[in-house]
């Protein structure tokens, strides 16, 4: 019952890779410009799905970035020695 309910979570993308992506991309909606990775963090631990998270916020949220990119959903480039991202074209 318990995973039935963890399966309906993520399928309502209220938890897991969809819910994760959604809260970053919503950075992204109304302002299309490059953000931080230190900003990106800094707003998105107090936001769900990372705020439930009990161990390393900012590790998870470096983690789905990397998986963004990986996917082609975001950019990463190098500014003023800070990491950046913003939405793929």
């Amino acid at each position: 019952m318990l995973d039935a309910n963890v399966r309906l979570h993520a399928d309502k993308g209220i938890n897991g890779q969809k819910a994760e992506y959604v809260s970053i991309l919503s950075l992204f909606k109304s302002d299309n410009r490059p953000r931080t990775e230190r900003n990106i963090i800094q707003v998105k631990s107090c936001a769900s799905p990372f705020k439930e998270f009990t161990g390393n916020k900012s590790k998870f949220i470096r983690d789905t970035l990397k998986v963004m990119v990986d996917d082609g959903i975001l950019v990463m480039f190098i500014n003023e020695r800070a990491k950046m991202y913003s939405m793929a074209q």
